[in-house]
């Protein structure tokens, strides 16, 4: 285990936004296992430690088998087990520990968590929602052709049909409402984040 007693590190972990950093603590109590460390260190956040048995697996071991940044030696179906391994150890190098931060721990907002009041709501009754829906399918149309936007462009096939004002509103509103419900350790969350962030918020006053 390291000496240094404290470090900036990336918070890692499936789903954390690029450029993230956290001061923390680099040496734990004597005996304290990684995965009681880690569970202390994200109690507050929207972080899960994961065990062996829980279906976000699935989706992890998706991002890892495509990730260029495995871990040396370990494919993705050994990717459970090297997790659990490891969290159950007291003794680890830096080394480790990132990799357990990186693969063993996933974000667990949703995508309108991450927007938080910038959202626009798929709620009926809050106030001036209809209009703030048609605003943000005027936003689109007339913006998505600007180059900066080309890496921005909504995909989906039902969406695209819908190229009258008032059936566009409604398919934006589907659309983000779908999207909101992502949570961040899926396999294009990132992607999915930066549309929302782009299209479904309220334009700054």
């Amino acid at each position: 285990m390291s000496s240094i007693l404290k470090m900036v590190i990336p918070m890692g972990a499936v789903g954390s936004a690029g450029g993230a950093y956290l001061i923390y603590d680099h040496v734990p109590k004597e005996g304290e296992s990684l995965r009681d460390r880690l569970v202390k260190e994200y109690s507050e956040k929207p972080y899960k430690v994961l065990t062996s048995s829980d279906g976000e697996w699935i989706e992890v071991k998706k991002i890892y088998k495509k990730s260029k940044d495995k871990i040396s030696e370990v494919d993705e179906n050994q990717l459970i087990s090297w997790c659990e391994d490891n969290l159950k150890s007291s003794e680890y190098s830096d080394g480790v520990y990132g990799n357990v931060k990186k693969w063993c721990v996933i974000k667990t907002s949703s995508i309108l968590q991450e927007l938080g009041s910038k959202a626009i709501s798929t709620e009926d009754s809050a106030n001036n929602v209809d209009s703030e829906w048609s605003k943000a399918w005027e936003r689109y149309n007339t913006d998505k052709g600007k180059s900066e936007n080309a890496a921005l462009q909504i995909e989906d096939a039902k969406f695209k049909e819908a190229t009258e004002a008032t059936k566009g509103k409604a398919a934006m509103k589907v659309w983000c409402g779908t999207i909101y419900k992502k949570q961040m350790y899926h396999e294009d969350a990132e992607s999915s984040l930066a549309l929302a962030m782009k299209w479904c918020v309220k334009p700054i006053a």
